[in-house]
Formats: structure tokens, sequence, C-alpha cells
């Protein structure tokens, strides 16, 4: 096995800057995390490591050969015409510190990695990281799914370099999957490889500002294939209306509401919890009331569960109303997945539990009298999964969602019903009201 670190390092800028001159603590630190979180985190004993990079910074070898077990490094000090050329290059300079070289991990030097990769399918051919998101356009003009481009790995480094010697000149990496099947580390989950714009669970790129979330959703708008569902059903709606069909504007004010819904009163979202490191069961509270400002709360929710979801790459599903109607699967984000009906949904969560999404469960509600019932215990008690409570609360302009803690255990408890009890009873320490759970069956 050979781990190639490669790349632009010390750089300083956006995601197209060839700035290689700018020394940085930051950087240093992201390589000694691919020392960290890549090398020995494959727990290989032998081992080899191959350094490619780009950069003009001095003492650059002596600074790379301090971190890494290796005499096999190269300093460029200007990048290749195109990203492909550019790891051509890398896998020449491979070739020859080891002639027989085949499995190969690559890596760009300018990753600081915030935990250990994702496990290698060591029989793959081409393995990338994971599906670009939506937001960022998932698909290539071919209909292949675009793929972040920051780390892969090949178990045939020949293989790899005739792929890519096909079309040096005009392909993406990106799109890499247009001319060879790609394998993932990460299956369940997509993001931007550009952590500025999108952030991942696995790393961030140094040196390199948070993108403005003002030009992001600019990005979002005009990349997404949810921006042309939507002036296309205005274009079609508006069209039919003129002949007596108004009601084919529906699915975009339905888009609006599920997909960015705070907007339409004017409040940001303020999200302070705590990370979720596995599938756990997310307890909420109710606020407002209902008529005065619909769906509020979920609203909120779809929020809190996006930020899960992009900080951790874990999916989340609440249950619902059982008696809803208007809970369909696909007014909701990828991300968030409804669990509703008669019956089953205490089973059905703990499934979920068991499948690797969290499970998200309001249980108090002050406006409305014997709300909820004894689910949530059942649901800790047999799935065993960490909680928490979080709390939902609004200020002026602004819908704020704070951890409480860890929920009271299940074990210490006389009953279900003095759960839930003492659950109501935390909420209205920092609520003011009083709650009134009732223990009909409603789960």
């Amino acid at each position: 096995m050979i781990v190639v670190v490669r790349g632009g390092i010390f750089r300083n800028g956006g995601q197209l800057n060839e700035n290689v001159d700018n020394f940085t603590d930051e950087q240093v630190k992201a390589l000694r995390s691919i020392q960290e979180h890549v090398i020995r985190a494959l727990q290989i004993p032998d081992v080899r490591i191959v350094v490619d990079v780009v950069t003009t910074v001095p003492n650059a070898v002596h600074i790379l050969s301090s971190i890494f077990d290796t005499t096999n490094i190269r300093v460029r000090h200007a990048p290749k015409r195109t990203q492909t050329r550019s790891l051509l290059s890398t896998l020449r300079f491979v070739r020859h510190c080891f002639s027989n070289a085949s499995s190969c991990l690559i890596v760009r030097g300018d990753l600081m990695f915030l935990r250990d990769i994702p496990p290698l399918m060591y029989d793959s051919v081409l393995q990338m990281p994971w599906q670009i998101s939506p937001e960022f356009g998932d698909r290539t003009s071919l209909g292949n799914m675009r793929v972040a481009d920051t780390f892969m790995y090949t178990r045939d480094l020949l293989v790899l370099y005739e792929m890519l010697s096909v079309r040096p000149d005009d392909m993406s990496l990106h799109s890499i999957a247009d001319i060879h099947t790609v394998d993932l580390f990460v299956s369940d989950a997509s993001y931007d490889s550009d952590s500025s714009k999108q952030p991942n669970p696995y790393y961030r790129i140094v040196n390199r500002k948070k993108a403005s979330p003002i030009i992001v959703s600019l990005f979002h708008v005009a990349n997404s294939r949810r921006t042309k569902a939507i002036l296309g059903h205005i274009v079609v709606g508006t069209t039919l209306c003129r002949f007596g069909h108004p009601w084919m504007l529906l699915p975009t004010v339905m888009h609006l509401l599920f997909k960015h819904p705070l907007m339409l009163w004017g409040i940001v979202s303020d999200i302070r919890v705590s990370e979720v490191r596995q599938p756990s069961v997310i307890i909420f509270n109710h606020t407002v009331p209902r008529g005065r400002f619909p769906y509020q709360d979920g609203f909120v929710l779809l929020d809190a569960a996006r930020h899960v979801y992009e900080v951790t790459g874990i999916r989340s599903c609440v249950i619902v109303d059982k008696n809803a109607t208007h809970h369909h699967r696909s007014l909701y984000p990828h991300y968030l997945i409804p669990i509703k009906g008669n019956n089953g949904r205490v089973r059905a969560s703990i499934e979920a539990i068991r499948q690797g999404y969290n499970v998200i469960i309001f249980v108090v509600n002050p406006h409305v009298q014997r709300f909820g019932g004894t689910g949530v215990y059942h649901i800790i008690n047999e799935s065993r999964a960490p909680s928490q409570m979080w709390l939902m609360r609004y200020e002026r302009h602004k819908a704020i969602v704070e951890t409480l803690g860890e929920t009271p255990s299940v074990d210490t408890c006389d009953s279900p019903e003095e759960y839930v009890r003492s659950l109501a009873r935390h909420y209205s320490t920092f609520t003011g009201y009083e709650y009134d759970v009732g223990f009909e069956k409603a789960m």
C-alpha cells in the first residue's frame, strides 16, 4: 500500500487560487492530521509514503520530512495546466519511486482531517469520497454521479493512469464516473468537495475562508435542479391559470414551504446544539400555537436536521402526527424522513436508529391537552440509543435551538409515565409553561 500526499499546499485564498507561498501553522497541522487520521488509521505496518506537492515556501522539504517518514518527496513550484495532468504527473512520480506500485491511496495535502478516513474497499479499481450534494450539482452532463475529488483509492495504479490519460485536458475528476465505475467511501451522505461552501464531517480545507452565506445561497439557486423545477412549476402553473387551473401552482407553493421555510417569516435560525456523534433520540418541545404561524416549529426542525446532517453526515427521522395527511415523503428533504401511521411508530423508530438514523420526537406542547404519550420512553429503552433534549425558542427575528443536556435515564424512572413527566418538568424549568402530557395510546 502506498499513501500519496499531493497537490498545492501552503495555499491562500479560494478554490482557484494558485498562491502557494503562504506559510501557516494551520497547513502544518493539516499535514500532521494526514499522518494521524490517514496513514496511522490504515494500521498497515508496511505502508509506503510518497509526497508530491506544489509550493514555493522555503524549507518545504525539511517541513515535510519532519512529518512523514519518507525520502520520496518532490516539491514543484508551479502547478500543471489541468488538475488531471497534475495527477498524471504524480502517478508517474509514484512509479518512479516504486516500480511495482499498485494499490494507492491519494490524498490532497491541504486537508485538515477531523476524524479517521472512511474504510477503504481494497478490491476497488476506483474509490472516491462521496457523491456531491444536489445543491452543487450531483449529476454529470451524461447523467452519472458527480463525486468529490479530494482523496481517492485505487488497487491498480496503471488502470487509473490509463483512465486519466484518455482526456487529460477537458475532464474534471468530479466527472470521472463518466468513464469508469466509481465506488464511494461514504455512500449514505453527500457534500460538496469544498468545505468552505458546505461542511463535511471528515475534513476541512485549510487557509480557505468560509464562503459568504449569500454567495453560497445564490450558487445553490443558480446551480440546482430544484430551481429549474420551481421555475417550471411557475411557468406551467401560470399558463394553466389563464385557462382556469390555478391549483397547478400548488407544487411550487409546497416546494417553497418545505424547502425554504423560514424565509416566509423573515426568521433566521440559530442552531447551538451539541454534536450528535452517533444515531440518537432527539427530544424537542413545541412552542408556537397552531393557527398563529402554521408549522413554524416544523420548519425550524428542518433547519436543525440539516445542521446535524451537514456537520455529522447522519440523517434523521421525525415522528409526525398519526393522522396527518400532509406529511408526504416527497415533500421532505433527503436528510429528514417522516415516520407516521396509526400503528408501529415506536417499532419503526427503533429500526431507524438501528439503520443509522437519528429519531426526532416532540414530547411537550403547551397548547394541546393530553399531548403525546410514552413512546419516547419505549424508543430509548428498547434501542438503548443515546438521547438529548433540545429546546426550541424564538426571539424577535430568530429561531434558537439549543441543547438542554442528556435526558434522564430510563432505568431510574418507576414507569414510562413518570419518565415523560420528568421530561415535561425539565422543559417547564426553561420555558415557564405547564405541560399536560397524556398517556392514551398515541404512539
